[in-house]
């Protein structure tokens, strides 16, 4: 979470209007996070209202899941 803020506040020096869009927490190579880091993830990103989506283009998972939410961010 903490890198999202860092992310975050960078993008909102950069451009407020940028800032202000949508946003997306995609987590790939969700193959090597193991459950329990998972859940943490899931957990402290919960705290500031944001549910990441986990995906791997490895194993497939949850791609279908990414791509569904990009096209309804896009139109």
């Amino acid at each position: 979470v903490a890198d999202y803020k860092t992310l975050l506040k960078e993008l909102k020096d950069y451009s407020k209007i940028l800032a202000k869009k949508r946003i997306i927490v995609a987590i790939s190579k969700s193959e090597i996070i193991d459950a329990n880091r998972k859940a943490e993830i899931k957990k402290d990103f919960r705290k500031i209202k944001i549910t990441p989506l986990f995906f791997s283009a490895v194993t497939k998972e949850n791609l279908s899941e990414l791509l569904n939410k990009i096209f309804e961010l896009i139109n």
